[in-house]
């Protein structure tokens, strides 16, 4: 056996041997594995049994001085102790605060004699930095006045155009509570916050569908406003529609506002020569004869114009405004709703994708043709503006006026109904992002060869970290900082979750891995089997030889 294998051998054997083993297979490991940051798993998991709390700092101005502030705060307390153990999610709790007027806002109840005008003077102060007492109102806190009962006629309750509301009391401690309660639910919308609530476990779709749920477009950072007016007689019709007037006029300031939410990249054009298969039947109708468009026939106006709006130009979500003038043929045109009454409007809308509406032209019989028109912007643009609060998830506010309670006519978006997108949007954008990371990180936990970059992997922490804070800003009554960190982890997760370098490995077969290792390692690995095989061999001989000695 020393004669077929020399000493230099088995070192050189050995040293080859150990290399490959200590150094060549630890080596090819760490080049080849799947580089993954660091991701915290369980801290993704248990976001899922978190929920969402909603802590509304509300404010009680008492300017009737028959009411017993103590005995009303003891009142209102037991009162909404027994209406906090009704519990449902989102969890909405009031944070109060009472107090009497102020010499300022005494004298301004003194100088307006009804509630519209008290009312401007304060949300005009609210626009602006405020005074020493009357303070400007942040978001998210409403401020609830109560007046006596001789102050005005108007109904019992009243929501003002800013985040005010007013009581005219005329009822004692127990019912002024209960009416307290009614009011501050209707201005913070505390019962369309909870309808329009998707919890994080079942965000995608599991929840039972609602007409309300599926209208509103979903949260955006950005997204598109489309304005398109058809003709498809230009030959006959030459439509003038001044739309950047229009929009100056009616959209600027309710954009602005929405800046905060999303930024709205409003377009316009014009479409000629496109028609549509309106298939009416001619009736006779309040204004002598018109053309009768059944609501049934209504969703399919939309698909042949669909490719030639231009929705698909832009990665953002889009709302369309169609303004479309008929036919001569066809005019007048007039919708009908199923109880064969014709609609003032003349539109209708469509959940999550915009409006439309038909905008009848009178073209006199021995007019030259093509005859020119100017489109009035008030008509169609205070149509398209009801639309697009209905789109936003806002309440028409005709449903909330009854007999005892008014909404003030105001601004397009009123501020109390500002603080309510801010909550919608929040509590929407924190149940997308925890579902998110939830969904992402069992992902990750199942297929263990997706990579995990690390510019991936700080969105995600970044994500968690955003929903964390938000959770607590929203229960310590912060709507503002709670709706900007809901908003940044709705973004970080979805970059996150939807990440193209999370693809890469993904479906890539574990058996795939011999195909391409075998071909490699095989020809190196025999070679180093049987020198393996050899020193065995050679230490047993060695040994043997060193046994017999001692024998």
């Amino acid at each position: 056996m020393d004669k077929n294998i020399s000493f230099n051998s088995v070192i050189t054997t050995s040293v080859f041997a150990l290399s490959f083993l200590l150094i060549g297979i630890p080596l090819w490991w760490k080049t080849t594995e799947v580089y993954r940051y660091p991701i915290p798993y369980e801290e993704c998991q248990s976001l899922l049994s978190e929920t969402i709390r909603h802590t509304i700092p509300v404010k009680l101005v008492i300017e009737d001085r028959t009411v017993q502030q103590g005995l009303l705060w003891e009142e209102l307390l037991n009162y909404f102790d027994e209406k906090n153990k009704e519990y449902s999610q989102p969890v909405i709790t009031f944070d109060w605060s009472m107090s009497s007027t102020s010499e300022e806002e005494q004298e301004l109840i003194q100088k307006y004699q009804n509630i519209a005008d008290l009312d401007l003077a304060l949300y005009l102060n609210d626009k602006t930095s405020g005074s020493a007492t009357l303070q400007k109102k942040e978001y998210g806190q409403p401020e609830i006045i109560i007046l006596n009962k001789n102050y005005s006629k108007d109904p019992k309750f009243t929501v003002g155009r800013g985040r005010h509301g007013y009581i005219v009391n005329n009822e004692g401690f127990k019912q002024l509570a209960q009416s307290i309660d009614i009011l501050a639910r209707k201005i913070t919308q505390v019962n369309r916050l909870q309808k329009l609530y998707t919890p994080a476990s079942s965000y995608g779709g599991d929840k039972k569908p609602d007409k309300d749920r599926m209208r509103y477009l979903r949260s955006s950072k950005k997204f598109d406003m489309t304005f398109s007016l058809i003709v498809p007689e230009p030959q006959v019709l030459e439509a003038h529609w001044d739309i950047e007037n229009a929009v100056n006029s009616y959209l600027k300031d309710v954009l602005k506002e929405l800046e905060l939410i999303s930024t709205v990249n409003v377009k316009s054009q014009v479409l000629y020569m496109t028609s549509l298969p309106i298939s009416t039947r001619s009736s006779m109708g309040d204004n002598g004869e018109e053309f009768i468009l059944h609501s049934d026939h209504l969703p399919s106006l939309i698909n042949p114009i669909e490719a030639k709006l231009g929705s698909d130009t832009s990665v953002h979500p889009n709302l369309n405004f169609v303004l479309y003038i008929p036919t001569r043929e066809q005019a007048p045109l007039q919708i009908y709703d199923n109880k064969g009454k014709p609609l003032p409007s003349n539109a209708f809308l469509l959940p999550q994708w915009g409006g439309f509406m038909i905008y009848n032209c009178y073209v006199p019989a021995n007019a030259s043709l093509p005859h020119p028109i100017l489109l009035d912007s008030h008509a169609f643009m205070e149509i398209f503006l009801s639309q697009f609060r209905l789109l936003l998830g806002l309440a028409e506010t005709d449903e909330l006026s009854t007999d005892t309670f008014q909404v003030l006519s105001g601004p397009v978006i009123r501020n109390w109904e500002m603080d309510f997108l801010l909550r919608k949007n929040a509590q929407e954008q924190l149940s997308a992002s925890i579902s998110s990371l939830s969904s992402l990180s069992q992902l990750l936990q199942t297929i263990g060869n997706i990579v995990i970059r690390d510019d991936v992997g700080q969105k995600i922490h970044f994500a968690l970290s955003s929903s964390k804070q938000s959770l607590k800003l929203l229960a310590q009554g912060d709507l503002l900082g709670g709706f900007l960190t809901a908003q940044s982890a709705f973004i970080y997760s979805d970059e996150a979750f939807f990440d193209p370098s999370l693809l890469a490995l993904l479906y890539f077969p574990e058996d795939q891995k011999y195909a391409i290792y075998i071909p490699l390692f095989l020809p190196i690995s025999l070679p180093v089997i049987t020198s393996m095989s050899h020193l065995w061999k050679y230490w047993r001989h060695v040994h043997s030889k060193d046994k017999s000695k001692v024998d």
